[in-house]
């Protein structure tokens, strides 16, 4: 009995299940304008869904736009700023071929460089700051004072410009004095210009001053290279008139001016700063050669010069001396005056041992 029951029964529910679906599908085809209205209402959805991405894309497009046009414009004037002002090509070209060629560029004017000094066997050797013993030293003119332009109606005087350099020395000892020196081959004065790297010269004034020695004679020789350029100055003209004038004019204007500037009370006050006309009291000579002048001065030939020479000889290690040399001026075309030469010794030995002989390294 229970199971045709069941059967009949699972048999009822499948014809019951199928008669709901056949009825469904009938209702839903039988109203097509439902179906019509929400397809429609579904497109309208997705339309304004749609348009609503599409509104807010564009607006972020735009702002997007406006911040890359404002930091383009803010690198524009920040490179405007950075770059100067260009012109355009057409005209540069323009420019470019109306200029003149430019100038080829300016060579740097190289340093000079002082040749090594070939001192020779008699010379000196060049102090070259500090201490030293047995030298010399160059010496700016402005340590001495001369008369200024003036002179005639002030009666001052003032430090001297330069217009020469002290460019070699030399000390030796001979028998017999040596005059013109300078002359004699194998003399600096050959080699002067090439020395000379301060200033151009035009020519050598030299001073030979011949001390008395226990034998023979010390000779103590400065060799000043004139400087070229100032041919037409009232100093230079008195300077050639000098050279090329009589023994009675040279001796009655050649001073020196002495200084010592380190060394004992007894030397400073004997030997003085005051000018003093050489021509006066010692016996000089004169030789004038090819591009040199030269003075030769007998510092023996006075007897207060020879005090005062022997003075000094006694104390020479101890002594730094200064020289300098003028040409006196006597009118107004000839001031102001002008140190033509002037120089330092320092510590100079007076020995035999020390100072070579004149006649063994020159052949005498």
């Amino acid at each position: 009995m229970e199971g045709p029951s069941l059967i009949r029964n699972y048999h009822n529910m499948g014809k019951r299940k199928y008669t709901y679906t056949a009825d469904s599908e009938e209702a839903a085809a039988g109203n097509p304008m439902a179906r019509l209205a929400l397809a429609l209402l579904l497109l309208i959805v997705v339309i304004a869904i749609a348009y609503f991405v599409w509104r807010r894309a564009r607006n972020r497009g735009s702002r997007y736009e406006e911040l890359e046009t404002v930091e383009l414009t803010r690198g524009k004037d920040a490179e405007e700023e950075r770059t100067p002002a260009r012109t355009p090509p057409t005209e540069t070209a323009a420019a470019a071929a109306a200029a003149p060629p430019l100038p080829p560029p300016a060579e740097v004017p190289r340093p000079i460089v002082a040749p090594a000094v070939q001192y020779g066997p008699l010379e000196l050797r060049r102090r070259e700051g500090g201490d030293g013993v047995h030298c010399w030293q160059s010496l700016h003119p402005s340590e001495f004072e001369v008369r200024g332009a003036n002179y005639l109606r002030d009666g001052k005087k003032l430090p001297s410009d330069q217009t020469s350099s002290l460019l070699a020395v030399e000390l030796f000892q001979a028998g017999d004095t040596v005059y013109n020196v300078a002359g004699r081959p194998g003399a600096p004065t050959a080699s002067l210009a090439a020395r000379a790297t301060e200033h151009p010269i035009r020519s050598v004034l030299v001073v030979n001053l011949v001390i008395p020695a226990v034998e023979g004679v010390y000779q103590l020789v400065l060799y000043f290279g004139v400087w070229a350029g100032d041919e037409g100055s009232g100093h230079a003209v008195l300077l050639e008139r000098f050279c090329s004038g009589s023994d009675a004019f040279r001796n009655a204007r050649f001073k020196i001016l002495p200084n010592v500037s380190e060394g004992s009370w007894l030397v400073k006050n004997g030997v003085g700063s005051r000018p003093a006309i050489l021509g006066k009291s010692l016996k000089q000579r004169f030789h004038r050669g090819d591009g040199y002048f030269e003075v030769d001065v007998d510092c023996n030939s006075s007897p207060a010069a020879g005090r005062v020479v022997s003075l000094v000889k006694s104390y020479a290690k101890s002594l730094v001396v200064d020289l300098g040399f003028v040409i006196e001026a006597q009118s107004a075309s000839e001031l102001p005056e002008r140190v033509i030469g002037c120089g330092r010794l320092a510590h100079i030995e007076l020995s035999d041992g020390r100072i070579p002989s004149f006649e063994d390294h020159c052949g005498v």
